[in-house]
């Protein structure tokens, strides 16, 4: 029988993006997941297939063909999509700036992967979340991105500009279970 969820995981090799592709797994689902770096994609999936369909793909969230090519081959593999997780993040260089020594360039790597990351990801996958009869996005932020930490500022404003983006795509569809 085919499992019946199909799922996207951006940042699915480590951590909080990696302990949810095994539950999607052992719960009967497949998925697709990515992450910068090859090794550990192909570490991740030689771990991860022991549960059930998994693929996996090396790439930057931060490229929109790379995200369509990855999300247009999960799809042709799996039959459907269902679900998607934009969970690639980044921090900031250690150590974590003020607000008054951040640079330019840390803030758009910041941006880049935790804001526009996700939008590009929700791009690619909405044709098929839109065919889906039980479609799923769930958005990993933070309490950063209401909660002032010093040295925090890339990050915590990354993560409440990914609530909105994903509060408005949820406003625009609601027929789409948006988390």
């Amino acid at each position: 029988m085919m499992p019946s969820k199909n799922w996207l995981i951006t940042g699915a090799t480590r951590g909080f993006g990696r302990a949810l592709a095994e539950e999607i797994l052992n719960d009967g689902g497949q998925v697709a997941l990515c992450a910068r770096t090859a090794a550990a994609v192909d570490e991740a999936v030689a771990d991860l297939k022991r549960l059930g369909p998994v693929l996996g793909r090396a790439g930057s969230v931060t490229d929109p063909g790379f995200l369509s090519r990855w999300v247009t081959t999960a799809a042709g593999e799996f039959g459907a999509i269902d679900g998607v997780v934009v969970n690639a993040a980044v921090l900031g260089a250690p150590p974590l700036a003020a607000v008054s020594e951040l640079t330019q360039e840390e803030v758009r790597r910041i941006v880049d992967t935790n804001v526009l990351g996700a939008l590009f990801a929700l791009q690619a996958a909405h044709p098929y979340l839109a065919e889906s009869s039980d479609a799923r996005v769930v958005a990993v932020t933070s309490d950063a991105a209401w909660a002032a930490y010093p040295g925090w500022t890339g990050y915590g404003m990354s993560k409440a500009a990914l609530e909105l983006l994903v509060r408005t795509y949820a406003a625009e569809n609601p027929h789409i279970k948006t988390y």
